[in-house]
């Protein structure tokens, strides 16, 4: 269930020709200063379509700020990317960085 220190993040995109769907169910605490900025972690199934098909289980860890005036949040994390089909590679390392209209 979703709460005010619980979040699900969804996306959706690209690779090689492919399209890549990801969720994560996150945990998420305000950080004591300045206001709007959380850090979270998190884990979730990322599924992969196109020239082959792949599941993949990944952890998230990271920092977000929310703009107090305006409806904008920016976030920065990594974690670690564990292959379970369609793959050479067991193990990964991602990351990445978001900017992203804020729902209140």
């Amino acid at each position: 269930m979703l709460t005010r220190s619980t979040a699900a993040e969804f996306s959706i995109g690209g690779f090689g020709g492919g399209l890549y769907l990801s969720g994560l169910f996150e945990i998420q605490k305000p950080l004591p200063e300045p206001t709007g900025l959380d850090w979270y972690l998190g884990a979730g199934p990322t599924v992969g379509f196109g020239n082959s098909f792949y599941l993949s289980a990944n952890g998230v860890i990271g920092l977000d700020y929310t703009f107090q005036d305006f409806p904008l949040n920016i976030a920065l994390d990594s974690g670690p990317v564990i292959q379970l089909i369609g793959t050479t590679q067991l193990f990964t390392w991602g990351g990445g960085f978001a900017i992203r209209y804020a729902l209140k």
